[in-house]
């Protein structure tokens, strides 16, 4: 759909799956370049206020060198892959049936990844002077949807013969030219509440998201020198010192609904690119990158969790490209 899009003089705006391939990656990256067009990844987490926060500290060199982030997409999903989500179908291969079903019984790797990578991407200014290299991944034994259907459906319900591929727990690691590293965790299969994991940390500050799933904001930091001696800090008095100058306007306009308010303002930043005709805040290689995570970690993992090479999907153009995302409040 992006491709066709792109070929048919548009931008593309596209959720969280857009490839399932390195090859499908490559292709919008090449017809983004053939056409002139570009592919936005609608990542709202991009946009969430705190994530946003943290990014003009890092900007603004608070956080002093970055060395390490932790992301991720751990919720519990168990009875909607086991039993799929308003088709109404029970059959995960008759037609019509739960793309999320499909998916877990035939793949084993990170297939969530774009949450977790998104605004981690944006502190590490991957693509505009640094990018990723390689990852290597590996998976738990697969346990908790076979577990989930004994338990909650009828013996005779079809999900019960399903064979599912998907492990538990997908870890991933992810290292960047610049010398930082990543940890990722997809975790859809098992009893948890909601999180996903954020961690950023500097040579001068952490910061950590609480995983209560009830208070996505709430978060703690440490800065060197600022922060009671080797004491957590609550986050909010630096969210509002920090504060985006995105979301600055955004409150003061008055705050849309949609995705703790993230969904209006990624919409609007590709409602802006198209009418400005320039690139997007998160582009095609942004795209293309943040899920080529999927194939690559599957990869990884029937390679008996050998480290693979990361694509550069620029084509070198990473190395003098600078910071668009966050830089000005049009976006």
């Amino acid at each position: 759909m992006a491709i066709d899009t792109m070929r048919h003089g548009a931008y593309a705006a596209v959720e969280a799956g857009p490839a399932s391939t390195v090859k499908e990656c490559w292709d919008m990256v090449n017809t983004a370049h053939s056409t002139g067009l570009h592919t936005m990844l609608l990542e709202n987490h991009c946009y969430d206020r705190w994530n946003m926060a943290v990014l003009n500290m890092v900007r603004q060199g608070v956080f002093g060198e970055l060395l390490h982030c932790h992301c991720g997409y751990e919720h519990d999903l168990r009875g909607r892959i086991v039993t799929g989500k308003g088709t109404g179908v029970t059959r995960p291969e008759a037609a019509g049936g739960d793309y999320r079903t499909l998916q877990n019984m035939k793949r084993n790797g990170d297939l969530y990844p774009t949450h977790g990578i998104g605004p981690v991407s944006q502190c590490l200014d991957i693509h505009r002077g640094n990018r990723f290299t390689g990852l290597v991944s590996m998976s738990t034994k697969s346990r908790g949807l076979g577990l989930w259907a004994e338990e909650n459906i009828d013996s005779g319900h079809p999900a019960q013969a399903f064979d599912w591929h998907m492990g538990d727990i997908v870890t991933t690691m992810i290292r960047c030219y610049n010398g930082e590293t990543v940890v990722m965790s997809f975790d859809t299969r098992s009893p948890r509440p909601y999180s996903n994991m954020r961690r950023v940390q500097g040579t001068k500050a952490i910061w950590l998201q609480d995983g209560n799933a009830s208070s996505l904001d709430k978060s703690v930091i440490y800065v060197e020198g600022k922060s009671p001696h080797h004491e957590w800090e609550p986050f909010e008095p630096y969210q509002e010192k920090y504060e985006h100058q995105l979301w600055k306007r955004y409150l003061k306009e008055g705050v849309v609904e949609g995705h703790r308010g993230s969904g209006f303002l990624k919409v609007k930043g590709f409602i802006e690119a198209v009418r400005q005709q320039v690139r997007p805040p998160i582009d095609t290689y942004d795209t293309a990158a943040w899920k080529a995570i999927s194939p690559l970690s599957e990869q990884s993992i029937q390679q008996g969790n050998q480290s693979v090479q990361f694509p550069d999907f620029t084509n070198r153009k990473w190395m003098t490209d600078g910071p668009i995302f966050g830089l000005t409040d049009k976006y």
